[in-house]
């Protein structure tokens, strides 16, 4: 199609309707048709062109879309509190995988008192003592959790905003090796990120979309996205204020696998930098819920080092850190930083200090509590292996869960249930007049 506003488009018209002054006869009406189709053909194109979305503008603090500053030494010079002493998750071989799995399924049987892995569970058996009544499960009421796909119900268990926080123990360490002598027990706030470019599996991406131009293509709307993943997180804020933990462990979520395959949705996000963008704003927005924790907590900021992806997710909250924002100014006086760390053993070794004083943040799946830890695959996967390394946070998910895998058919209050069945206590968030949010706890009798 000939771009429109080239000069060669209008001597052809010239041609065509300047002759003589004669009427046009019967042979000039394929001429002036194909006029007329060249007409509307530039109308449609410059249309489509204004219809265009506009690339989504950076804020001041990721206006710089050059090298990263994971691996820029001036790093420490900006005021942030690193500690390189934390060890990285070892990648076990496929036999010590496969022989862990097998473990740690065998002594979910066990706590349970199941027949065979799989059982529904409609009982609880030989529960450890202190998960008992250590379930808390907070319901997101705001109107956003009403719309879409955020309610839970059908394959989702857990809503889009809601979050399930429970006690467990770190059973073996960053090495896979099974820890001997009693173990503190530590919070696990499990949410579920937002997923807009996880191939067919992407959701989120549909709820958070838009039909520009006459095309109508889908185009993510990266304000409304990073807006719903702040809920998320906020969330977490208002569970910490409620349990009152001394130390919130957290990495990037909502990144990675998430957003790998966005630009098969959204072809903007081919481009590198507008990627980066997002990634930044995604941080920012996350870093900001995390600021609104209360001031005695300290947020220990797990960021990797390794593939070139995950060096751009943790440049993304490095920027976000530095930015200057009185909220973020507030959470570096709070915030330590540690390089490649096994957030299951820093959360082990935080808890030794400071028993039920942890709070370690966990990126799960909606449709199940610690996703397919009983499959093999996954091997780098934060969500699969803390639950294979845990036997206690194995168990509490399988009651979570309903059982032993994925359902299609979920009732909208099964995990409230499921919690309930726990003896856990159900917190509900609910938006008030001005756009107030405040948490209602109780517990059924």
């Amino acid at each position: 199609v000939w771009p429109v506003g080239e000069p060669l488009l209008l001597p052809c018209l010239s041609m065509e309707l300047a002759p003589s002054s004669r009427s046009p006869q019967l042979s000039d009406g394929p001429r002036l048709a194909c006029c007329c189709c060249w007409c509307c053909c530039c109308f449609w194109l410059q249309r489509e062109r204004e219809s265009e979305p506009e690339s989504i503008e950076p804020s001041a603090h990721v206006a710089d879309l050059g090298e990263t500053l994971l691996n820029d030494a001036s790093t420490s010079c900006v005021g942030l509190r690193w500690d390189l002493r934390a060890l990285p998750m070892g990648l076990p071989s496929d036999e010590l995988e496969r022989r862990v799995v097998e473990e740690t399924q065998q002594k979910v049987i066990e706590n349970l008192s199941l027949r065979r892995w799989g059982q529904s569970v409609g009982f609880i058996g030989q529960l450890p003592k202190e998960q008992g009544g250590r379930v808390h499960l907070f319901v997101d009421k705001t109107p956003a959790a009403t719309v879409g796909g955020a309610p839970a119900g059908g394959r989702n268990l857990l809503g889009r905003y809601d979050v399930v926080v429970v006690k467990a123990r770190a059973e073996r360490d960053h090495a896979w090796s099974e820890i001997q002598g009693p173990q503190h027990s530590f919070w696990v706030a499990h949410v579920a990120a937002l997923n807009a470019g996880e191939g067919d599996r992407a959701a989120d991406f549909y709820d958070f979309s838009h039909r520009t131009g006459l095309t109508r293509r889908l185009c993510l709307n990266e304000e409304a996205y990073c807006g719903a993943m702040q809920q998320i997180l906020g969330n977490v804020a208002r569970a910490c204020a409620t349990l009152a933990p001394q130390h919130l462990i957290f990495y990037p979520i909502g990144m990675g696998a998430s957003l790998r395959q966005l630009e098969s949705f959204d072809p903007r996000y081919s481009d590198h930098q507008a990627m980066q963008r997002l990634r930044r704003n995604l941080a920012d927005a996350s870093m900001k819920a995390l600021a609104s924790t209360p001031d005695s907590i300290r947020i220990h900021l797990c960021l990797s080092f390794g593939p070139r992806e995950c060096e751009y997710d943790g440049d993304a909250f490095l920027r976000a850190v530095i930015a200057p924002d009185t909220d973020m100014g507030r959470l570096r006086d709070r915030l330590t930083i540690y390089r490649d760390a096994d957030a299951l053993d820093l959360a082990r070794r935080l808890t030794s200090a400071s028993p039920d004083k942890v709070v370690l943040v966990n990126d799960t799946s909606r449709e199940l509590i610690g996703n397919h830890w009983f499959s093999s695959g996954a091997k780098q996967t934060v969500d699969e292996n803390l639950h294979r390394r845990s036997p206690s946070m194995s168990t509490i998910a399988y009651v979570l869960n309903g059982g032993g895998g994925p359902r299609h058919a979920r009732a909208p209050d099964e995990l409230e249930k499921n919690v309930e069945r726990l003896n856990g206590r159900l917190h509900t968030v609910r938006q008030g007049d001005g756009g107030i949010v405040y948490v209602i706890s109780w517990q059924r009798a």
